[in-house]
C-alpha cells in the first residue's frame, strides 16, 4: 500500500484531445507534449497509451534524454525535441529518427555534417522566432531566400516542419499574438513562392488551440489542455468540456485528539482553538504538495473538506478532521482532483501560491506512485 499516488484516467486524457479537435472545421493533427514527465503524469505510460491512439499524431519532448526514454520504452511515433541538443546527443537521436528543432544555421550545418557521417537522414523542424525571443531564426528580409533555401538543399537533412511559438497566448484576443501569427504565415507564403517544401506547420500551443481554431496550420501542440487544465486558469470559461485526468491521493498514517491550545508542526504556526481531532497525512513538499499551503488549503476526505493545520513538512502534513465521522488510519485523502466545488484542485493550489498549474504538476516527485485506469 503506497503512501501517496497520482491516479490518471487515460480515457479522459484521450477525450480531452477529441473535444479540443472538435472545434476545428478542417482536420488538424495533434502533437502531444510529453516533456517534464508528461507534466507530472508519467511520460512512459502516457506515451505508451497515446502511441496506440488515433488522436495523437506526434510527440514533443524538451530534451534528448526524454526522447531516448521514449524510444527505449518502445514508442514508435515521431518525436520532436523542442530545444537544441549536444553533439553527443545527435549521434544517438539521428539513428533513432528523432525529429530535431533547428534554430540557427550553425545548428543546421552541424546536423547535416553528423547525418552525412552517419549516412542517415536527419528530420528537422525549423524554429522561427516571430516574437517569443527565446530560440529560433530571426526572419530578416533574406531569411527565406538564403538560410531556408540552404537548409532545404542539404542532402542529409529533411525539412519536415516549420514552427514558431506564441509569447502571450494565455491572453485571449492578443494583438501581439495576431502579429506573430501573421508573420508566421508570411514566411510560409514566402517558402511556397520559393519552392521550399515541408510537411507540417505548427505554432499553436494549448492556449491558442482553445481560443484560435481559425489559425491555418497543419498541427497543434497540446500540453496542459490535453491533461485537462485550462491554460487561462479561472479566467476563461471551460466551453470545450476538458477535465483534469489526474487526481492525487495520500494515506492517513496517524490520528490523535489534541486539547485546546495545542501547537502543530514546525514553527508553531497553528494552535488549536478547541479540542481537535488531527490526522497526519503521508505526503509533503518532497512529493509536490507545496509548503505554501501551510494553514492555507483544504483536502477532501469522505466528501468533506479538512483544513491543513500547521507547516507542511517534507514528507507529511496535518489536517483537522474534527466532526468528520469514521476516518481511520489507512484512509486516503484527495490532495487535488476534479473537484466540482473548486476547493481541492490544482488551480486552487496554484492560485494560493501565486504561480501556474504547470509548476504544481511538474513538481510532483518521482516517488509518488503513478496509477492508470
Amino acid at each position: 500500500m503506497c503512501n501517496c499516488y497520482l491516479e490518471t484516467n487515460l480515457d479522459r486524457l484521450e477525450q480531452n484531445i477529441k473535444n479540443i479537435k472538435k472545434q476545428y472545421q478542417t482536420p488538424v493533427k495533434v502533437m502531444c507534449v510529453l516533456k517534464a514527465n508528461a507534466y507530472g503524469h508519467g511520460i512512459s505510460e502516457i506515451a505508451k497509451f497515446l502511441d496506440h491512439s488515433q488522436e495523437a499524431d506526434m510527440f514533443a519532448v524538451a530534451n534528448a534524454y526524454e526522447a531516448m526514454e521514449l524510444r527505449e520504452a518502445g514508442i514508435r511515433k515521431h518525436i520532436l525535441v523542442l530545444s537544441g541538443v549536444s553533439q553527443e546527443s545527435l549521434e544517438h537521436l539521428i539513428p533513432e529518427s528523432v525529429r530535431l528543432t533547428v534554430s540557427d544555421m550553425k545548428e543546421a550545418k552541424r546536423i547535416q555534417e553528423t547525418a552525412d557521417r552517419l549516412n542517415r537522414t536527419a528530420f528537422v523542424h525549423i524554429k522561427i522566432d516571430t516574437g517569443m525571443h527565446r530560440i529560433g531564426f530571426i526572419p530578416d528580409v533574406d531569411f527565406v531566400q538564403n538560410q531556408l533555401k540552404t537548409i532545404a538543399s542539404m542532402d542529409h537533412v529533411k525539412m519536415e516542419g516549420i514552427m514558431s511559438h506564441f509569447a502571450n497566448s494565455d491572453e485571449p484576443d492578443s494583438a501581439y499574438q495576431k502579429k506573430q501569427y501573421d508573420l508566421f504565415i508570411h514566411i510560409l507564403n514566402q517558402c511556397k513562392d520559393c519552392g521550399i517544401h515541408y510537411d507540417i506547420t505548427h505554432i499553436s500551443n494549448s492556449a491558442a488551440s482553445l481560443t484560435s481554431p481559425s489559425y491555418q496550420t497543419d498541427m497543434i501542440r497540446l500540453g496542459i489542455a490535453m491533461y485537462g487544465y485550462n491554460p487561462f486558469g479561472k479566467g476563461l470559461p471551460n466551453t470545450l468540456n476538458i477535465k483534469p485526468c489526474a487526481s492525487m491521493y495520500a494515506r492517513i498514517n496517524h490520528i490523535k485528539t489534541l486539547p485546546k491550545g495545542s501547537y502543530i508542526s514546525y514553527g508553531l504556526k497553528y494552535k488549536t482553538s478547541e479540542e481537535s481531532v488531527i490526522a497526519t497525512v503521508s505526503a509533503g513538499y518532497a512529493d509536490g504538495f507545496p509548503r505554501f499551503l501551510t494553514n492555507n488549503y483544504e483536502v477532501k476526505i469522505k466528501d468533506r473538506y479538512a483544513p491543513v493545520c500547521g507547516t507542511v513538512c517534507m514528507d507529511q502534513f496535518m489536517i483537522d478532521i474534527t466532526g468528520i465521522d469514521n476516518v481511520k488510519v489507512g484512509d486516503y485523502v484527495m490532495l487535488f482532483g476534479d473537484d466540482p466545488s473548486g476547493k481541492c484542485t490544482v488551480d486552487t493550489i496554484a492560485e494560493k501560491g501565486n504561480t501556474i498549474i504547470y509548476e504544481i504538476l511538474c513538481n510532483i516527485n518521482d516517488r509518488v506512485k503513478r496509477i492508470y485506469k
